[in-house]
């Protein structure tokens, strides 16, 4: 499982086709995630994003 915590990365995955499975709140800092399943499409994607990322 993937908890992605960028509103920006959520939006690159899910209009790239990936579907969000829940949305949750951390427990310890209750900073609202959205729950991922980890597939390899998925870490290509998270790849191509930290790779095109202007904050590097």
């Amino acid at each position: 499982m993937y908890r992605c915590y960028n509103k920006s990365l959520r939006d690159f995955l899910m209009h790239n086709g990936l579907p969000f499975l829940v949305i949750a709140k951390d427990i310890k800092t209750e900073a609202v995630f959205w729950l991922f399943e980890k597939t390899a499409f998925c870490e290509k994607l998270i790849e191509s994003w930290e790779a095109n990322s202007p904050l590097k």
